[in-house]
């Protein structure tokens, strides 16, 4: 092979399960796909407790009492979607349970096409 002949390799997208893997395998392989973030199971959860709250937003104390989590928990995976540019503060302060202004956030453009992503994803998993 001279040295100004070069190889071409071309990979073409291939499947991203098989038939016979499990739904969650096939939801993974959807979402790497899609080149989604990969997301445990608690910030999946605050995700879809947070798209429900739409452009009003949750205080950390409500993301915690509708996902079922410890507040540090819900508070913490909130900062990580924040982080991933898929939350933000709306700009409200509201009470806690406990009466101290807290600050509420929403999802962003790219938190709500995650969430809606996600949620398809799911679905065609469930339905295989």
């Amino acid at each position: 092979m001279s040295t100004d002949t070069q190889l071409r390799l071309e990979v073409g997208p291939g499947p991203v399960a098989r038939r016979h893997d499990r739904p969650t395998a096939k939801a993974a392989g959807a979402a790497i796909a899609a080149d989604l973030p990969r997301l445990n199971a608690q910030l999946r959860l605050v995700l879809d407790v947070m798209i429900t709250a739409g452009h009003r937003g949750l205080i950390d104390h409500e993301v915690a009492h509708h996902a079922r989590l410890p507040i540090s928990s819900a508070a913490k995976r909130r900062l990580d979607l924040e982080r991933l540019g898929y939350a933000e503060p709306t700009g409200e302060r509201r009470p806690s349970p406990y009466g101290v202004p807290s600050a509420a956030h929403r999802l962003t453009v790219a938190g709500m096409r995650c969430a809606a992503e996600l949620q398809r994803i799911n679905r065609l998993a469930a339905a295989r």
